[in-house]
């Protein structure tokens, strides 16, 4: 049976784990996990799922990088910027990235 070219959540995530696996060759970008089964356990000892992980390095320090991708028909408010903001300080990952497929509410943005 031919694949979909219909995009799902699956897909956006996948896609947006190529996007950066392969934009980040040149600066040493490298995933680390991806999907349902990248989990982290934070201090709190919760597991978190992480849609995309990254790793890179400045030469000196070691940096992760958690994406979350959210493929809604809503736009993003700033109840998802805080729990993936409560996520990032949980499993001391340093950075993170949301990538919606609609963009953010006012709230979320700021």
């Amino acid at each position: 049976m031919p694949e979909s070219n219909e995009l799902d959540w699956k897909k956006y995530e996948a896609i947006t784990k190529y996007i950066y696996e392969e934009l980040g060759k040149a600066s040493g970008v490298k995933i680390d996990g991806f999907g349902p089964t990248c989990k982290l356990v934070g201090k709190s000892g919760v597991p978190h799922q992480i849609d995309v992980l990254t790793s890179h390095t400045d030469g000196i320090h070691p940096y992760r990088t958690a994406i979350e991708c959210k493929y809604w028909k809503e736009k993003i408010d700033k109840s998802i910027v805080m729990k993936v903001f409560a996520i990032i300080e949980d499993t001391g990952i340093d950075k993170g990235i949301i990538v919606s497929k609609n963009g953010f509410t006012k709230d979320g943005f700021e």
